[in-house]
């Protein structure tokens, strides 16, 4: 229960500095379009628990190589091996 009200309030408060970082950038002055945008914000910012569950994106695993390590050693040179030896 914590961790969905953490993760809430963490996306609410990315929502907010983006609507915060538009309205500067477009330098919006009109106070009802700022009224409208904060209040959508809000909004958003209260509906955030109820939509987490509704809105994710599953992302699928990473799969690794057979070894459970990354093919790293395949881009080493070999013990002994000189550039430009033929």
């Amino acid at each position: 229960m914590v961790d969905l009200l953490l993760e809430s309030a963490l996306r609410s408060l990315l929502l907010g500095g983006a609507v915060w970082l538009g309205l500067a950038l477009l330098r919006v002055r009109n106070p009802r379009a700022q009224m409208t945008a904060w209040t959508v914000v809000l909004a958003g910012s209260l509906a955030m628990p109820a939509a987490m569950d509704r809105l994710t994106v599953p992302v699928p695993p990473r799969r690794r190589p057979a070894g459970g390590r990354a093919a790293v050693g395949a881009l080493r040179p070999t013990q002994g091996a000189a550039f430009g030896a033929a």
